[in-house]
């Protein structure tokens, strides 16, 4: 018989810890979910900077705030405490004959305040006519000027709430009748029949409002769980390229070569961009699964904005202005660029220039850009000829300078040269995990630089 009873026990307590290791799961995947929400719904405004369709985001803003809401409310309602009887309810319950005894054993503070005054757990030991004496924990809020009311030994009236669970509440107006140190000593955790005992037997009457208190370690565990939600979810989001909402990618996960080092896959990359922008861009940079173009406003030929392409599909978003307006000057023909000229050539020679060893992983990025002042002084310009900063300087078509060059004889040659110069000036980075190498190059092939730090 008795290890009837001790198998049957062991049975309910795995029961319950299972059931509450569900209640468990159940309240950390709705922070889950709204994290991953938030942190998916961050990617997609990051990615389409500022450009997000607002009738599709909406869903992500859903799934990213109600399930926060959702499981704030279980949060409170797992941490709240036991029904508070009301002095009616007390009353009543006296009336009734669910009375009893209890002894506190022990008091311990919580830390939790309401009202300004502290409340403490007792630990106390009950003794009602229905039921062997057993322990319990009443919690209450204790002014000090009555905590020797409350020290352990000290008995109290008591009234239990259910019939069976052990709840109680403390019956202030009750008749106070010692505990024998043998009920004391006898005393065992209240042994559940069933896990919904605590559960059965409403109150006599309607149930006092409850104090719901936040658990502070809980509600940090809860915050920490959605806090790497939204960072695991913003990482894989931007990491794959999302900039189409309801769950779908913005394009297929690309597994070709890399945008910045096939000849072919940057043509068909930039290809995508001057088919729906036109072939005058300013800017091209190129990465290993996407690349980013500066062309012409559609709306406005004299100002420049940005567009990403991305992807196996080469999918294009736009992505608003671009962060830095060219000069009316600064720009060239996509179609006129050969890439079989610049790729692999111009990468190969910073290549050359890696130091032995293990380097850790390497990475590079290309730009391509229309040639300033500055890069056709330094790489192109010849000496004798001024350039044309220079020339805007002097206003007096008279004055000789430069070799007794006018500005009437220097403008022919400052235009030859220019029109001589290469469409475009290439940049490669070559990055390791010790250092970084910079390659300067143009559309004809030429390698202008090489730099190492």
């Amino acid at each position: 018989m008795f290890q009837q009873a001790v198998g049957y026990a062991g049975v309910m307590w795995l029961i319950r810890i299972l059931i509450y290791v569900l209640l468990t799961f159940a309240l950390l995947i709705p922070f889950v979910i709204s994290g991953a929400g938030t942190g998916i719904t961050v990617a997609i405004f990051t990615e389409l900077d500022g450009q997000a369709p607002w009738a599709e985001i909406i869903p992500f803003l859903i799934m990213a705030i109600l399930p926060l809401i959702f499981g704030a409310i279980i949060l409170g309602v797992l941490v709240s405490t036991a029904p508070k009887a009301s002095p009616q309810q007390i009353a009543q319950l006296r009336a009734e004959g669910r009375t009893g005894m209890a002894r506190v054993t022990s008091v311990q503070a919580t830390g939790t305040l309401i009202n300004d005054v502290r409340v403490y757990k007792l630990n106390m030991v009950v003794v009602t006519p229905d039921h062997a004496p057993y322990r319990t924990t009443v919690k209450k809020s204790i002014d000090p000027f009555d905590a020797h009311k409350f020290q352990p030994g000290t008995d109290h009236a008591i009234v239990k709430l259910r019939p069976n669970a052990p709840d109680v509440a403390l019956d202030p107006d009750g008749t106070i009748k010692p505990v024998s140190a043998s009920a004391v000593a006898q005393a065992r955790e209240w042994d559940d029949t069933t896990f919904s005992s605590r559960l059965s037997g409403p109150l006599p009457t309607k149930p006092a409002r409850k104090r719901r208190r936040l658990n502070p370690v809980g509600f940090l565990i809860l915050l920490v769980v959605w806090g790497v939600s939204a960072g695991v979810a913003f990482y894989i989001a931007k990491d794959n390229g999302i900039a189409v909402v309801l769950g779908e990618s913005a394009a297929r996960e690309y597994d070709g070569p890399p945008f910045s080092e096939d000849p072919t896959v940057a043509r068909d990359v930039v290809k995508a961009a001057t088919d729906e922008y036109g072939s005058e861009v300013s800017e091209i940079l190129l990465y290993d699964d996407y690349a980013i173009i500066t062309v012409r406003s559609q709306s406005n030929p004299e100002l420049w904005d940005r567009v990403t392409v991305r992807g196996g599909d080469y999918e294009l978003t736009y992505d608003g202005a671009a962060p830095t307006q060219p000069e009316a000057g600064e720009y060239f023909d996509a179609d006129m660029i050969d890439w079989n000229l610049i790729l692999p050539a111009i990468p190969d020679a910073g290549m050359a220039e890696l130091p032995s060893g293990d380097i850790g992983e390497v990475t590079q990025d290309v730009r391509v850009d229309a040639p300033d002042n500055v890069d056709l002084t330094r790489f192109y310009w010849q000496d004798g000829v001024p350039n044309p900063r220079d020339l805007e300087l002097y206003d007096d078509d008279s004055f000789e300078f430069f070799n007794d060059m006018t500005k009437d004889e220097a403008i022919p040659q400052m235009e030859k040269l220019i029109a001589e110069a290469p469409t475009a000036q290439v940049n490669v980075s070559i990055r390791h995990d010790y250092g970084s190498i910079y390659v300067t190059g143009n559309s004809r092939g030429e390698i202008l630089e090489v730099e190492s730090n």
